[in-house]
């Protein structure tokens, strides 16, 4: 009941053959408790798991996935490397930012992914980035319901997230920063 109203059942209430199952990430006769090591749900394989459909070019293509091939993006970024090294066991993964069970389309309300919830989703890890977030002109405006003004996602990317201290990382904000301001002084002025 639960797998129906999510991304996955509603396209296969579509007549999608591609959407993942339950058999798809959890196995059929060889479940194991995501507890377990060796389970393709334990927190160090979801990448693994959600990357066999949305890392597979041929699925992603014919399955028509926003975002395209996510997975190799989300291999690549800081979240990505932290899961392969020390942090293993405590790096966000698929899961943290979309659910498990309850996986809802980004336009959903109810969707953590939703334009309106990621300065809550990104915060339940980086709480004092979020409070530092909620007091700045960005967060007020969001408070305000003005969703078009910058979340995390605008700034940071939603998949291939890179370390801020990075000369590249603070290249490429700074020009989208002028995107968005530019727009806003030609719009308000």
């Amino acid at each position: 009941k639960e797998y129906a109203g999510t991304v996955h059942g509603t396209a296969r209430k579509g007549g999608s053959t591609i959407a993942a199952s339950c058999t798809d990430c959890h196995g059929k006769h060889d479940i194991l408790r995501s507890k377990d090591p060796a389970s393709r749900t334990n927190h160090a394989n979801v990448e693994a798991t959600c990357g066999k459909c949305h890392g597979n070019d041929a699925i992603v293509a014919k399955g028509k996935l926003p975002g395209g091939n996510v997975a190799s993006k989300f291999h690549d970024s800081i979240h990505g490397k932290a899961l392969q090294g020390a942090a293993q066991g405590s790096a966000p993964t698929c899961t943290n930012c979309h659910g498990a069970h309850d996986i809802r389309a980004k336009g959903e309300a109810g969707s953590r992914t939703h334009r309106a919830q990621i300065p809550d989703t990104c915060g339940s890890c980086h709480k004092p980035e979020r409070e530092a977030f909620g007091k700045g002109m960005h967060g007020k405006l969001r408070q305000e319901g003005v969703l078009a003004a910058p979340g995390c996602t605008d700034c940071h990317s939603a998949h291939a997230i890179q370390e801020h201290d990075k000369p590249s990382f603070q290249t490429e904000v700074i020009k989208e920063c002028g995107n968005c301001h530019a727009a806003y002084i030609s719009t308000y002025r």
